[in-house]
């Protein structure tokens, strides 16, 4: 755990340098945008044109795709789950993880 965990306060994981070129939410209200990630659903980033999600291949990195978001476009990890579909005849269940990003 980190030892500030107990005490309730916010510990930044960003680099020195990212907060210096971009403004990072504090709180999930002030974030005016999201982005939704998803190991199922591949599309070019909102801001360029790198890969997210998952890539015409069928190959995945929802971590690669998530630093992208943080690193390159100021974004903040607001939650990391799991997502369960049917297929298009309900009878298979299909699973992904996801991952919401915003600023």
């Amino acid at each position: 755990m980190h030892p500030h965990a107990s005490q309730g306060k916010l510990v930044s994981v960003y680099p020195a340098h990212h907060l210096e070129t971009h403004r990072v939410p504090k709180q999930i209200s002030e974030c005016t945008h999201t982005v939704h990630l998803s190991t199922n659903i591949g599309r070019q980033c909102e801001h360029c044109e790198e890969w997210t999600g998952a890539d015409p291949d069928g190959a995945t990195d929802l971590a690669e795709s998530i630093n992208h978001y943080i690193n390159e476009h100021g974004y903040r990890l607001l939650h990391v789950g799991t997502e369960t579909n049917r297929d298009g005849d309900e009878k298979e269940l299909w699973y992904s993880t996801i991952a919401i990003l915003g600023k």
